[in-house]
């Protein structure tokens, strides 16, 4: 599995904050989600451990997100 650094390594080159915002995330295997290329990661509190929710990420574009489907 990647982890949520690897997977978006491009956004945190961009955007350094999201390193250092007290949270961590875990990617959930096996996930419902609409397509395979998404992954499901839960977010918690860094210093709590509490969960906050959960970050679905899909970086693909797909050709009925241009039709509003």
């Amino acid at each position: 599995m990647k982890s949520i650094e690897e997977s978006c390594q491009i956004y945190y080159d961009q955007c350094p904050i999201l390193l250092h915002a007290g949270l961590r995330f875990q990617e959930v295997a096996d996930a419902e989600v609409w397509h395979g290329d998404v992954s499901v990661f839960s977010v918690f509190d860094l210093s709590s451990g509490e969960l906050l929710g959960y970050f679905y990420l899909d970086i693909y574009m797909r050709f009925a997100s241009y039709l509003g489907f």
